[in-house]
């Protein structure tokens, strides 16, 4: 009698955490079955070009305005063209150079994947639109290819939120095309403004602000391409000059 009742207790635990696993497990498989494994992300930075953006000194311009490249777009995507073998790159940098320890920017060849150039530089002394070019010694860039640059910026002191070292960094595409025979012989006929309006509609930005000192001189010219580019509110902004390479 007594292993009778024992037996029937047993069964009845059993019954019993049979129950509570079903009601456990149901729920947990509903939901797991309302809500599908996400495929993975794909890894793919070269479609992407971006910005970001991090306190770097206390001495930012009066515009409020980022540290930006002079490139119409957004964070998210810097690209345009290019019909130049050495082209120049501007950036707009409201940092004061004592809040730049030192700056990196570099070249990559898609294609290829391969860096075409690299060097490390100093800023100039005033705030301001800031220039770098691939110099003539390098590797030209090859027509109907893409690359990516990249342009670092490492504070000299610590964010003060974070009491880290901090950076701020931008990415974008270049793409050199060729100069068709109909646009060169328009290029060669045209003044400073035509030629500015040329570069604008085939989307030859790196072009259309290589000559940006000519630019700044004619109040007309160089308002209408910041405003091509959504940046009209760096109107008053000194062109400081060319960035001081370091050796590597």
């Amino acid at each position: 009698m007594i292993q009778s009742t024992r037996a029937i207790a047993f069964i009845v635990i059993q019954i019993t955490v049979l129950v509570i696993l079903l009601t456990v497990q149901l729920p947990l498989r509903l939901l797991l079955a309302s809500d599908p494994p996400r495929p993975p992300v794909k890894d793919n930075p070269d479609s992407e070009p971006a910005g970001t953006r991090s306190s770097c000194g206390t001495n930012e311009l009066t515009t409020s305005l980022p540290f930006t490249p002079l490139l119409p777009g957004t964070t998210s995507n810097f690209s345009a063209k290019t019909v130049s073998q050495h082209p120049t790159f501007w950036f707009y940098i409201p940092y004061q150079n004592q809040d730049i320890q030192s700056g990196n920017f570099s070249l990559y060849n898609l294609d290829q994947k391969k860096t075409i150039y690299r060097t490390d530089f100093k800023l100039p002394e005033i705030p301001g639109f800031v220039s770098i070019t691939l110099p003539q010694d390098n590797i030209p860039l090859n027509i109907n290819t893409r690359y990516r640059w990249t342009i670092i910026l490492n504070c000299s002191s610590p964010n003060p939120q974070t009491s880290e070292g901090g950076f701020v960094t931008h990415k974008g595409i270049i793409e050199r095309v060729a100069l068709s025979p109909d646009l060169e012989k328009q290029l060669q006929t045209a003044n400073l403004s035509e030629r500015l309006d040329l570069y604008i509609k085939n989307n030859l930005w790196y072009d259309a602000t290589a000559d940006l000192v000519e630019i700044r001189r004619f109040s007309t010219d160089w308002l209408n391409l910041l405003k091509a580019l959504k940046l009209q509110e760096l109107e008053q902004q000194p062109i400081s000059g060319s960035v001081l390479l370091l050796e590597n």
